[in-house]
């Protein structure tokens, strides 16, 4: 069982025993927060991949803003779904309902 290890407030990490980061082992971010009186744990990806301590208390903050104005997505789960969501809506072409005919473009 992977020991976790506290790197903050609301913020911990594990260690890989074999994969590595350079020289060190590589870690597996993860953020832990109270919403709707449940505690949730969420993890965020792996420090070979990028993810930082800085990204993962941006995206903690993000998320208690959110949750404490009560707008926008209150959960990582949400957050992923609406990048996933806006990304979809941004590769959609713009095709009409109906063909476009000589008439209507006239009128």
């Amino acid at each position: 069982m992977p020991t976790w290890i506290n790197a903050g407030r609301n913020l911990r990490y594990r260690e890989h025993p074999t994969r590595k980061n350079g020289l060190r082992p590589d870690r597996f971010w993860a953020l832990h927060y109270t919403f709707n009186y449940r505690g949730h744990t969420e993890g965020v990806g792996w420090w070979s991949q990028g993810v930082t301590q800085a990204y993962c208390r941006e995206l903690l903050a993000e998320i208690s803003r959110n949750q404490r104005l009560g707008v926008g997505p209150q959960s990582l789960k949400e957050l992923r779904e609406a990048e996933k969501a806006q990304k979809a809506a941004e590769n959609k072409p713009d095709v009409m309902d109906e063909p476009l005919t000589l008439g209507r473009f006239w009128s």
